[in-house]
């Protein structure tokens, strides 16, 4: 297993020095360990029971919007349950997906520890910045636990290589 691990982080590292957002993206699907996954129309059923990555795209601009993860690792070294179709369809403030409304939400309007449980979910006028499910797409890229790589490693090294490739971080992921 620790060879698995080893070779899937090496692959990993070799897109440190690659100096675009794009062109990381684009590689992470060469990795024979890695599974990636186009969703151009939301359905919470086509998002996998894996570890991973997940990046929402404004499909009229082509940005992105947010990058997520799901999957990370406790003290002892094994991985926590949360995966990616867990970690969506529960939702977590400030980000929402909402089936039910047929939106994707940003930054609440209210405290969250105030609102309703009910609103959170399903108001659009609870959030800053909403889409339309049909207005977004999505890209996933995901893997099993075994592999160990975390999920946060992947994500910070896209918000990172956003970030010098944009000079800005995803409207989603600014506090």
């Amino acid at each position: 297993m620790v060879d698995i691990v080893l070779t899937l982080f090496n692959k990993i590292e070799t897109l440190l020095p690659i100096q675009t957002f794009s062109e990381v993206n684009e590689q992470l699907p060469s990795f024979d360990e890695i599974q990636s996954i186009e969703i151009e129309r939301f359905n919470k059923s086509h998002v996998p029971k894996n570890f991973g990555i997940y990046l929402v795209y404004d499909k009229r601009t082509g940005d992105v919007l947010y990058i997520g993860s799901s999957g990370s690792y406790r003290n002892d070294g094994f991985p926590t349950k949360q995966t990616l179709q867990e970690r969506i369809s529960n939702g977590h403030s400030p980000r929402r997906f909402s089936e039910k409304s047929g939106f994707f939400g940003l930054f609440p309007k209210k405290n969250v520890s105030g609102m309703e449980q009910k609103k959170l979910i399903d108001c659009r006028e609870a959030y800053q910045n909403t889409w339309d499910l049909c207005q977004i797409s999505m890209t996933i890229h995901c893997w099993s636990h075994e592999h160990m790589v975390a999920p946060g490693f992947v994500e910070r090294l896209l918000l990172s290589k956003h970030f010098e490739s944009f000079k800005c971080f995803p409207v989603g992921n600014k506090l």
